[in-house]
């Protein structure tokens, strides 16, 4: 022990100097006593796995929720990487990233795409309960997990942040008691150097340390089909020290050091038409649209097409035990972010519109808690603070972009700049209590009442004059003088009387989130449940580029009342396990990127708010080990999504009546399956091959059926095979992904002279070498 004591010593000393880098970071915590079982190396989705979506270690076959539990293996199986990659796993989760950056996730059809830094997000990510508040902090993945834990519906009552979508938790491995180390190195075909490793064990009899690192570098996997230039290559690297501290029997405390940096290259877009409103003015006729190849794209070369984007945390958990049955937790975290980013917005090798967003987010949450159990009831209540400074800035190049205005004569403009500033503060309260009525009865209650005021400033600013001139041409045309003046360098925002201001705006808003359920276990060990819930989103300001208020003008909160039946049942000995729920979702002003026509930037999304809509949907999963060493797995999802109330302006500048369309990225078909079979090859060292299917059914990237904007469904084959010891100790793996080469995208977009998609990797492959220490 004491040699493992001064391992570790040297380990945390090193750890301690590297985290005052530039890059440094730091994460969440999580009960320090919380366990996991480490599934077998057959083993994809354990159907037992013991989780902690109510914030107390359960089976997961205890729990009335739709839950995906994927543990630490599985993911190192399915080649699980970061958030993206759970659509391989999670049926009904889709994602999408955005043309500046920041990812969206959707669960079950309720997502919200924008790019502002300042967004609040349908589906919210935890680490070890501690929220990642904003989507751009999930750009880098979560590193040497344990499991995670996907809940599905909306949530608030037991976590920090409303979500009206669900909540993704990972749940992090923990500092061991005895010296451990390992790692993992990845290389392949179009795919980085991906190298990664840990050491943990013990400092003293009350301290434990772990340390964990990532670095990924290389794996350019995009090329320019109209000049010699490759793009695509990935250069992250990532760390987190965590320290398990136990002064006392009652006192046990959690700090959680990491952080990331993030110098990739930002990917190139696939030109799929050129759009320009005034074709006689149009300097991109001609140009060739890409080919039908992954591969293929294109970008203004002498645009850096780069990110350096930087993310620091640290949270601090500390569990006081005031009785056997009664526990005082708190939960503190502080983040900060700052993020550089360079993309090219209308795929073309031509400065046409070329973007540059810059910001930076610094934001700090406590939550406060007090749980226990009283008899047959299981409770928690506490409070919940977060405050966030948002800056957000979007720079718009462009050198031959065509005139897209609406009144004729006024020219084009050149280059623009839009700060903003944003503060966020959110106060909380909420509790929730599970009931046993009968020792296979339950009723679970919860309800969470939030605060949310949101500050808002910023205005769109002219930078080389342009379009001063044409506000001020503007003001003297509709109000017959020119009472305010735009000048070279100020705001050119247009109020309601014509007059160049800056754009204050301000969000107070109040919700009652709340669920009620009812859970009944038979001794067989199947359960069924059926609940219903209401949650909330916040309301939001965009940070875009325009020349109107209208196009700032806040949308708010948006509600989702969830009506869900299901049942989660263990046949056969366990040898058998199926899932299934019916769900059915009212929605009320759901956020939605939509349309406005701007005199100068012509046709540009903004935030709109859908008075009424609504989701129903079916899910079903089955798990399966069927012999000895044979593991199965499926899930699919059906969704049935429509607008019920809206009329906005659509891709041809019509105002139409959007009642009976689908929502954006919401495919009807989504479904994952899973095969791996192990076998002994000799004393120490057993084989294995393994599959994997993602498919998706077409969507859209717009509200309403446009074959423009069409995301074409498809089916995904990743197929895998090694060798490993039966002690865990080392592991060999050759993999492939998308083997069959699959062409697909994950959006189509948009902007004033193109539109252009998204594409998806091509087919990759390689080898990964794990080990165990």
């Amino acid at each position: 022990m004491a040699d493992n004591r001064m391992k570790m010593r040297t380990v945390v000393a090193f750890a301690m100097s590297s985290v005052a880098l530039p890059w440094a970071t730091a994460a969440h915590a999580q009960d320090v006593n919380a366990e996991t079982a480490k599934p077998s190396a057959g083993e994809v989705l354990s159907n037992d796995i013991v989780v902690t979506a109510q914030k107390r270690r359960q089976s997961i076959n205890d729990i009335g929720l739709s839950i995906t539990a994927i543990g630490s293996e599985a993911l190192k199986d399915r080649g699980i990487s970061d958030t993206s990659d759970l659509v391989k796993v999670v049926s009904g989760f889709t994602f999408t990233p955005t043309i500046s950056g920041p990812p969206v996730y959707t669960l079950r059809g309720v997502g919200f795409y924008e790019s502002s830094l300042a967004v609040a997000p349908a589906v919210t990510v935890y680490v070890d309960e501690a929220p990642l508040a904003f989507p751009i902090m999930t750009q880098v993945s979560v590193l040497d997990v344990e499991r995670v834990e996907v809940l599905k519906g909306p949530q608030g009552t037991l976590y920090g942040e409303n979500s009206t979508g669900g909540a993704i938790n990972y749940i992090l491995a923990r500092p061991t008691g005895e010296f451990a180390a390992g790692g993992t190195a990845s290389y392949g075909h179009l795919s980085p150097l991906d190298l990664a490793g840990y050491v943990s064990g013990p400092i003293s009899d009350t301290l434990r340390a772990r340390l964990s690192f990532r670095a990924i570098e290389g794996g350019e996997w995009q090329k320019s089909y109209t000049r010699d230039a490759s793009l695509g290559a990935t250069r992250q690297l990532s760390a987190r020290l965590l320290l398990d501290w136990t002064p006392t029997d009652r006192l046990k405390m959690s700090f959680n050091f990491n952080g990331w940096r993030d110098n990739s290259d930002f990917a190139a877009n696939q030109l799929q038409a050129v759009t320009c409103s005034l074709p006689s003015n149009c300097y991109l006729n001609g140009y060739p649209t890409a080919p039908k190849n992954a591969r293929a794209a294109d970008w203004s070369p002498e645009w850096p097409m780069r990110m350096h984007d930087r993310f620091f945390q640290t949270v601090v958990r500390a569990d006081y035990e005031i009785s056997p049955e009664i526990t005082l937790t708190s939960l503190t975290g502080y983040q900060n972010l700052k993020t550089l980013k360079y993309s090219d917005s209308d795929a073309t090798d031509i400065q046409n519109l070329d973007t540059r967003t810059s910001g930076k987010i610094e934001s700090f949450n406590e939550e406060l808690r007090l749980s226990g159990k009283t008899g047959p009831v299981n409770w928690v209540g506490g409070g919940y603070y977060a405050h966030a400074k948002i800056f957000d800035e979007f720079y718009y190049a462009t050198r031959f972009l065509s005139s897209a205005l609406v009144i004729p004569g006024i020219p084009a403009f050149t280059s623009t700049e839009t700060p903003t500033d944003t503060r966020l503060n959110t106060y909380a309260l909420f509790g929730n209590a599970d009931v046993k009525l009968s020792p296979n009865l339950s009723v679970i209650a919860g309800a969470r009442y939030t605060w949310s005021r949101r500050a808002f400033d910023g205005c769109t600013r002219d930078i080389d004059g342009a379009l001063a001139a044409d506000v001020n041409f503007l003001q003297q045309l509709f109000t017959g003088q020119l009472a305010r003046p735009a000048v070279k360098g100020g705001c050119i925002v247009l109020d309601d009387n014509f007059l160049p201001t800056n754009v204050v705006e301000q969000l107070n808003q109040n919700s009652l989130s709340w669920r009620l359920g009812l859970n009944q276990k038979f001794e067989s060990g199947v359960l069924l449940y059926t609940s219903v819930s209401k949650g909330y989103k916040a309301g939001s300001i965009p940070a875009v580029s325009s020349t109107s208020v209208i196009q700032f003008r806040p949308v708010p909160q948006e509600s989702l009342l969830a009506y869900e039946v299901g049942v989660k049942a263990p046949l056969l000995d366990r040898a058998l396990q199926v899932n299934a729920s019916a769900f059915y979702y009212n929605y009320k002003d759901k956020q939605l990127r939509g349309r406005i026509l701007d005199p100068f930037f012509g046709l540009l999304e903004t935030l709109v708010s859908i008075p009424k809509s609504r989701v129903w949907g079916l899910e079903g999963e089955i798990i399966a080990r069927p012999m000895q060493g044979l593991t199965l797995s499926g899930s699919v999802t059906y969704l049935n999504t429509r607008v019920q109330r809206f009329s906005g302006v659509d891709i041809n500048r019509d105002v139409v009546n959007f009642a009976g369309a689908q929502f954006p990225y919401s495919p009807k078909w989504q479904s994952v399956g899973d095969a791996q079979y192990v076998w002994a090859i000799g004393g120490i060292k057993q084989a294995f091959v393994g599959a994997s299917v993602t498919q998706r059914s077409a969507s859209y990237s717009t509200i309403g059926v446009y074959d423009d904007f069409r995301i074409r469904g498809y089916a995904l084959v990743d197929l895998r095979a090694g060798i490993e010891s039966k002690d865990d100790r080392w592991k060999l793996t050759v993999w492939g992904k998308n083997i069959t080469n699959e062409y697909y995208w994950n959006g189509v977009f948009q902007f004033i002279d193109t539109r252009f998609r998204q594409a998806a990797k091509p087919a990759t492959y390689g080898v990964t070498l794990g080990f165990n220490y």
